[in-house]
């Protein structure tokens, strides 16, 4: 435990640092929050009323919020347990020992370093194009016709998540294999 001493003797260290984390993040926090009770047009940024919690008011009464409300909190939920499952699942597969397992942790690690516009582009063009999709092309070998897969909201909407935990699956995969390697043997090989 540190004495008041030392911490004093670490002011001059560390002060800069909460300087610069004040200037560049608690204030801008601040004065978006002091900016959100108040009526403020930038065509107009010279007049600004305190209105208090109307916005607020506002806000959580508007239905087109609410609704992003909700598709915003079922995406996150969705991509969340489907990335932390996969990303699970694919640490444990790697994490016994077999030949090609360097080459395979590369391979799966692919999505994390494609940039995303790259990686949504793909995705887009390769499988979930209505007339030359990869997943369209298999649904009609079974005798089913594929939907246009981001044109309509519910399966754009499955797209995207899709997506996200593809592109997110590997960061979530090496976390866990670095948390596993990290474990006994003895337990994990007796589960």
């Amino acid at each position: 435990m540190r004495t008041g001493k030392e911490w004093i003797e670490a002011i001059p260290y560390i002060g800069p640092s909460l300087i610069v984390l004040g200037i560049i993040a608690v204030f801008p926090i601040l004065y978006a929050m002091a900016g959100s009770l108040s009526d403020w047009h930038l065509h107009r940024a010279s007049s600004r009323t305190l209105v208090g919690l109307r916005n607020y008011f506002e806000l959580f009464g508007d239905p087109r919020f609410l609704s992003s409300l909700s598709v915003t909190l079922l995406f996150t939920a969705l991509s969340v347990l489907a990335t932390m499952g996969f990303g699970f699942l694919l640490a444990l597969l790697i994490q016994k020992p077999f030949r090609g397992k360097n080459l395979i942790r590369a391979l799966l690690t692919i999505p994390m370093i494609m940039t995303p516009v790259v990686s949504a582009l793909a995705w887009k063009v390769f499988f979930f194009e209505a007339d030359i999709g990869l997943i369209n092309w298999l649904l009609g070998g079974l005798g089913i016709r594929g939907p246009a897969w981001v044109a309509t909201s519910p399966s754009a909407f499955f797209a995207v998540v899709l997506v996200d935990v593809w592109f997110m699956t590997p960061f979530v995969m090496l976390i866990m294999d670095a948390a596993l390697a990290g474990l006994p043997r003895e337990p994990l090989d007796a589960a």
